[in-house]
């Protein structure tokens, strides 16, 4: 699970360095495409793959944390991955509204819950 925990507080960082250099929190380049262009096909596909993309490799991820023990087999899912992925993108998405990074450092913790591993 190290690489989830990794993971999530890498964005913590990125986005908190990137609030104390631009004055604000840019958020995630994929997240906000999404939101502003999601209405054009071309860009909706193209997000979508990169967000499948990521699903993928977040379940990868989840596998691999099953394999050597840190989390049970059946929470080693696609559907967890996915829900990884959006518990993110939203944190992040809530974050930028209210350029508040500290918001983000509650990922892992809840993260954690939802694969049932300690904190």
């Amino acid at each position: 699970m190290a690489s989830v925990e990794r993971l999530l507080a890498l964005q913590a960082r990125t986005q908190r360095t990137e609030r104390t250099t631009a004055g604000t929190m840019l958020g995630c380049l994929f997240g906000n495409l999404a939101l502003e262009l999601s209405h054009d096909a071309d860009v909706a596909a193209a997000v979508s793959a990169v967000f499948e993309d990521q699903v993928a490799l977040m379940a990868d991820t989840l596998r691999a944390a099953a394999e050597d023990g840190s989390i049970e087999p059946e929470r080693a899912t696609s559907e967890n991955a996915r829900a990884l992925l959006a518990h993110l993108e939203g944190t992040v998405l809530l974050a930028k509204v209210a350029n508040d990074p500290d918001l983000l450092d509650r990922l892992w913790p809840t993260s954690a819950l939802l694969l049932g591993v300690k904190a």
